[in-house]
């Protein structure tokens, strides 16, 4: 799982995929990657939007 430091938008951080993991929001974390276009680069999570990453980065499809 990710962790601030290795955050590239450290401010964020607590609504990240690795941050939602972890704090059991499933539900949560299927609504923001329903449809995933970034991966981490960090733990590999997968999410619609960048914002929802702390590594993100362009999903091959």
């Amino acid at each position: 799982m990710g962790s601030p430091k290795d955050c590239e938008t450290p401010q964020y951080h607590d609504m990240h995929m690795c941050k939602l993991q972890r704090k059991g929001l499933l539900e949560e974390i299927d609504r923001r990657s329903s449809s995933p276009t970034v991966v981490c680069g960090k733990c590999g999570a997968r999410a619609n939007e960048s914002r929802d990453l702390c590594q993100p980065r362009p999903a091959n499809s």
